[in-house]
Formats: C-alpha cells, structure tokens, sequence
C-alpha cells in the first residue's frame, strides 16, 4: 500500500490509471469540515479512514493538481454502510455573505493507493464432476460404486444407469451426458479426496 505523499508510488499510480488500485483517505475533525450527504442535512465530521467511490474521479483531480494546490479532494467517499457522501467545509466569498460550501481538500499524505489484487479464476467443473460432487453432497465420507448407482437410480437428472454399462444423464446445462459408468464412479475417490483437503 503507497502513502501518496511518499517518494515512491509509481506502482500505485500506474494501478490508479490501469483501474486496479482503491483509494482510502483518512479523515479528521475539524471545525471546518462536515459530511453532506445527498438530500440530508449536514453531518459532523467523524474521525476515520474512508474509502474514496470512484478512484477514476480521485485521479483527474491527481492530475489536474499544479504545486501551489494546497490539497487534493476526494470527490465522494463511501461509509461502513456503502453510502456516497462528500466531506465539505464552507466557500469563501468576499461578495457573497452565505457563499455555497465547496468540497474539502486534504493533504497528500491523508491518502492511501492499494493495489487490487486479480480476482481468483474460477475453476470450471466438468459433467462427470458435478454429478460425483451431488453424491458426495449425500455421502462425504463413505460409499463407493455400489452406494453411487443406487443413488444415481433415484437422481432425477439421470435416465439410466448400467452397473456393467453406461450411464445416461443431464447436466446443470440441459445437456445430455453419456458416460460408461466406470468412469464416472472411478472418479469417486479422487474428488471424495480433494473435497476432504478443501
């Protein structure tokens, strides 16, 4: 995780602009600063660290900072419940008597860049496997072939099943599936094996 005010965060900035990085920003009460959610009345500022909604909206204002910006906005934030709001303090208008608020800015080092890590592939199960893994769901810890054959005659998705032959059924796609029966209850033990070490 990179502190932006670091020296080195040139990782996090390529993740930002690839899209694979989130950003948190830790808040601090102030006097000056209140949560304005929409169509609410304003709220005090809480101490914590938030999450920022959108990393894209966080990273034009990245860009668009020049040095002689005192802080960066956040643009809108979420809180524990997942609700968009926006830290804002009260806009300066030397013309205006009650100027509209404008959002807060906070100090680069007030913000967090994580890299998100890749979402796990999922493994793709075959028909054979998925049938074995039904009657694993019933027999965890014990049955073998003749067990699986009596279960596979009342199984709904199969239509026949040979001891010595073949066994006929359809899979969660509406496919039909024809299989020798030995190669099915052959995968018994295996799957029963790696069902037990997850």
């Amino acid at each position: 995780m990179g502190i932006l005010g670091s020296d080195n965060w040139t990782e996090e900035y390529h993740a930002l602009i690839d899209g694979k990085a989130q950003v948190d920003v830790y808040v601090t009460w102030r006097k000056d600063i209140f949560f304005q959610y929409p169509g609410q009345e304003p709220q005090p500022a809480i101490t914590k660290r938030y999450r920022v909604a959108d990393p894209q909206v966080f990273l034009d204002s990245l860009i668009k900072r020049t040095p002689g910006d005192l802080g960066l906005s956040p643009g809108e934030l979420l809180d524990e419940a997942g609700k968009r709001f926006t830290v804002m303090k009260p806009g300066l208008d030397l013309f205006d008597p009650d100027p509209p608020p404008v959002a807060a800015t906070f100090d680069l080092e007030s913000f967090f860049v994580e890299i998100k890590e890749p979402a796990p592939t999922i493994q793709r199960i075959g028909s054979t496997a998925n049938l074995v893994m039904q009657f694993l769901d019933e027999y965890p810890d014990r049955g073998g072939k003749i067990e699986f054959i009596g279960w596979a005659k009342a199984h709904k998705a199969v239509t026949s099943i040979e001891e010595s032959g073949q066994i006929t059924w359809i899979d969660p796609a509406g496919r039909q599936q024809v299989k020798k029966t030995k190669s099915v209850t052959n995968r018994i033990g295996d799957l029963r094996k790696k069902r037990q070490q997850q």
